[in-house]
């Protein structure tokens, strides 16, 4: 479907790495061990980057042979007795050769609390101004310190890091420079993304009294994809490509269009449980278990048990199976009366999950372990898609393209899962 001439459109707005220097929210302690004890400029940007991650992941790992690579075994000194000294770094996974590098967490620093960032007086000139503040996990505002790292060294430090990739023969975790095709075509597709800019458009997608949070979420979304706050880049993390459209709110995704045409996507439905289907051994239940989640009914059915509280939230019934079915940390089956409902229809898939659960090192192990598999159906798609020249980037599990090419994208899914998963799933254009 083509836009009209009267529904006028943005274009989204991103910066490449290098066009702007970074600022990292320090802690003061942090910030001053940093001043006083690590002297060589890269070395200490390297750790401030470190800093931002743990804030954001809960932990940071460097690699060191990337480092030497590309700030030279000076940095590379200085950095190991940095970590190994400081008060405020502790090792909390050893290194594993050719899997990972060692990981670290902040500790000893007081001060850390879940607040909100100040308001922002800037906003686009077709929005009416909003007092809504972000919740986020930061400093108190009084005890915040910044590292101000260059535009320059960011530039430079990409630059390596995929000179760093190409001498292993890697596909760089982080893409910034379109180094790898792939990284290039989601490039190109979502240089085509466009945004609305009609003043109605924000109350529209969220007109519930309960919905504020989802309101602040788009409007916070749109703003920084309007005044360029968005970093151009592609990340490669256990099978799933994230890019800056991943965290788009599926509400304002809906409103976008994607080289003239309104945005839709096609996806592997009910991926996991799907994907773990096929690991069934042949027999009456594998059929019947294929047979339900073909027909998009898996969920439904697991919502008439009546043992989760799905209120008004249609996804509540997904996030709940998800949890008390594959990554619940609490894994007594009297804290998921959700998984005794399940086995009692489906006894051998639940031992199919229990299996790769413990294989794989429990919840978090397994949900990476799902993603390599999901990325295993979807990027071969998403190849085929961009052979074709057809505008298209990744959604976990699914695809993003203009309407009139959906109908391709849920081929090329289904012929990819099909040889993956040995059978024929659902897939289905939104």
């Amino acid at each position: 479907m083509q836009i009209g001439a009267a529904e006028s459109s943005e274009p989204m707005r991103t910066y490449e790495i290098g066009e702007r220097d970074m600022k990292i929210r320090l802690h003061p302690d942090y910030a001053s061990w940093l001043q006083a004890n690590v002297r060589n400029l890269h070395a200490r940007n390297e750790l401030a980057l470190a800093f931002g991650a743990w804030m954001k992941h809960g932990t940071f790992s460097i690699n060191t042979g990337r480092v030497d690579f590309i700030h030279g075994g000076q940095a590379t000194k200085t950095l190991r007795r940095a970590i190994e000294s400081s008060p405020h770094i502790q090792k909390v996974n050893e290194a594993k050769r050719g899997v990972r590098s060692a990981e670290y967490e902040i500790k000893n620093l007081d001060g850390l609390s879940q607040v909100k960032k100040q308001p922002t007086e800037i906003y686009p000139s077709y929005l009416p101004p909003h007092s809504w503040q972000p919740p986020s996990w930061c400093l108190a505002p009084a005890s915040i310190a910044r590292a101000v790292v260059s535009r320059e060294w960011l530039r430079d430090r990409a630059v390596g890091w995929s000179s760093w990739c190409q001498s292993k023969n890697q596909m760089p975790t982080t893409d910034y420079l379109g180094c790898h095709p792939m990284s290039q075509h989601i490039f190109d597709a979502l240089e085509q993304i466009r945004f609305p800019t009609t003043t109605s458009w924000l109350s529209s997608v969220a007109p519930r009294t309960g919905d504020r949070w989802l309101r602040q979420a788009v409007w916070l979304y749109h703003r920084a994809s309007a005044f360029g706050e968005i970093l151009r880049r592609v990340k490669y993390h256990h099978g799933r490509i994230y890019h800056w459209l991943t965290t788009c709110p599926r509400a304002l995704r809906k409103l976008l269009t994607i080289g003239g045409e309104r945005l839709a996507e096609a996806d592997l439905g009910a991926s996991y449980f799907s994907i773990l289907a096929g690991q069934m051994p042949a027999g009456r239940e594998r059929n019947r278990l294929i047979d339900l989640l073909r027909s998009g009914e898996w969920y439904g059915w697991l919502a008439k048990f009546g043992v989760v509280d799905v209120g008004d939230d249609p996804d509540q019934i997904k996030a709940e199976a998800q949890k008390q079915l594959l990554f619940a940390r609490d894994w007594r089956v009297e804290a998921r009366p959700l998984w005794s409902a399940m086995v009692a229809t489906f006894p051998t898939f639940g031992q199919v999950i229990e299996q790769a659960r413990n294989l794989n090192g429990g919840p978090s192990g397994f949900a990476h372990h799902l993603s390599r598999l999901e990325g295993q159906v979807m990027r071969p798609a998403l190849e085929r898609l961009h052979c074709s020249d057809v505008l298209a980037a990744p959604l976990h599990d699914g695809l993003l393209v203009g309407e009139s090419a959906v109908e391709f994208a849920v081929q090329a899914i289904r012929e990819s899962a099909t040889r993956q998963l040995g059978y024929v799933p659902l897939v289905r254009a939104k």
